[in-house]
């Protein structure tokens, strides 16, 4: 209550009694004389944060980072430093901000902490800078991709140019992370920023752009239905070869041709499952195997290059190369075959897969010709 009741001189006083004392109770109105109208106080109240290391005030001193008050951007710096290092993170999105107050602030600060390289990256990268953005894709190949945050943060910045930058930046740096950020740029005032956006998409080749790039298609804007044209057939050169090992996660069917009718004269090719049409949820493996496993209750797991689904959990049939029947009874191993025969075109391209048995598989089991158990002495 002293904190808002006593007058300016003795608010102060008080919480940096409060501070002394470090009673983490004291948080919820330290955090409060954040917004005194007395620089003075905002100042000792974050001093008095960093004190008791309040971890709940992390936010509100990262917006005191912007404050008016040069002392109060310091003792926010301070105690910022003093509560977790890991505020790095929210700081770095400040970055980005749209206030040039709190930028220089952030900026200072991550100085201090010793990001003063990271702080350098983010703003010659939205400066279009290339020594900047070579740094950028260094720090992104060595795991850092923190720099990415604000960039993302920048693509809705008020400033024509610094939207602009921040596409060219995601676009060089190659994270998939952009991508979703980068489309929303599509609706943007600016047909600049929006063919920008276009242009740093164009260098993905990811399968999670094809769904977005087949909308583009029948897009009203002409750059981007030639942008879409030109990806997808991009997509369909590099994953064409390899559409053996691309499955859809959901259906878990192999991909195959799609040529949709766009309505512009040119052919489009990309890979996508026939089942549901869709590309943007795909696995990416050798083989699949089904698997009869009554002791264990997960779907689907990836080992190695083989993709291992349990039947006995999923339920329904797919393409597969392989079972194997780790522990499974009777009556489910025939409740299997029985579902195999119904499907004729599945029974005849199992045709002479193997069948692989466990050791806790029950004894006796029957099998058609094409299932034959391997020799006692595999598994």
């Amino acid at each position: 209550m002293s904190v808002t009741d006593f007058m300016e001189d003795k608010r102060q006083m008080v919480i940096r009694a409060l501070g002394k004392i470090g009673n983490p109770n004291a948080t919820d109105a330290l955090i409060r004389a954040l917004n005194d109208d007395c620089s003075g106080v905002r100042q000792e109240a974050a001093l008095a944060l960093g004190a008791i290391k309040a971890v709940g005030a992390v936010e509100p001193l990262v917006l005191s980072l912007g404050d008016k008050s040069p002392k109060v951007r310091d003792a926010a710096m301070q105690a910022l430093l003093a509560i977790d290092p890991c505020s790095v993170e929210r700081m770095i999105r400040l970055l980005g901000s749209q206030s040039d107050s709190i930028q220089l602030a952030v900026s200072a600060a991550l100085v201090r902490m010793g990001e003063g390289k990271l702080v350098d990256v983010v703003a010659g990268t939205l400066a279009n800078q290339v020594s900047a953005l070579n740094d950028l894709r260094g720090l992104v190949a060595s795991g850092d991709s923190r720099a990415l945050l604000p960039l993302i943060e920048a693509l809705s910045h008020p400033d024509l140019r610094v939207r602009i930058s921040a596409c060219n930046a995601l676009g060089a740096v190659g994270d998939s992370r952009g991508i979703a950020a980068l489309f929303e740029r599509f609706a943007d005032p600016s047909q600049r920023v929006q063919e920008a956006a276009c242009t740093a998409l164009i260098r993905f080749h990811d399968l999670i752009t094809v769904d977005p790039w087949v909308e583009g298609l029948q897009d009203s804007r002409e750059f981007v239905r030639n942008s879409a044209r030109m990806v997808l057939n991009e997509i369909w050169r590099y994953w064409g070869p390899k559409l053996t090992t691309l499955y859809c996660e959901r259906d878990l069917v192999m991909f195959a041709k799609h040529s949709p009718k766009s309505g512009f004269g040119a052919s489009v090719y990309y890979p996508a499952c026939p089942a549901c049409g869709h590309a943007s949820h795909s696995v990416k493996c050798s083989r699949l195997v089904l698997v009869l496993d009554s002791s264990r209750t997960y779907d689907t797991a990836l080992n190695g290059e083989a993709l291992r689904i349990n039947w006995l959990v999923r339920g329904n049939l797919f393409d597969f190369h392989e079972v194997e029947i780790t522990q499974a009874c009777d009556e489910e191993v025939q409740r299997f075959l029985g579902l195999l025969r119904s499907d004729h075109h599945l029974q005849a391209r199992c045709k002479g897969l193997p069948c692989r048995m466990g050791e806790q598989c029950t004894d006796g089991l029957s099998y058609p010709e094409n299932f034959q158990p391997p020799p006692p002495d595999t598994h």
